[in-house]
């Protein structure tokens, strides 16, 4: 049984999720910080995660102070 790990782009707050050999799922500092400008490059992190119904554990290392 393999694991992965996928990191997201910085500007997402460093967020990564870690899939297990056994299949169960842990997402680390979850933050979308993408907008809805046109401009915006950053990666959506909600569309990229859609397709998972269930996280084991989803561990927030710091607060993030979005306006």
């Amino acid at each position: 049984m393999s694991q992965t790990i996928t990191f997201y782009p910085i500007e997402n707050a460093e967020t990564c999720l870690l899939v297990l050999g056994n299949g169960k799922k842990i997402l680390f500092d979850y933050a979308q910080m993408r907008s809805d400008a046109t401009d915006d490059n950053r990666y959506d992190i909600e569309d990229a995660l859609s397709d998972i119904d269930e996280f084991k554990v989803v561990m927030f290392s710091h607060a993030h102070d979005i306006t």
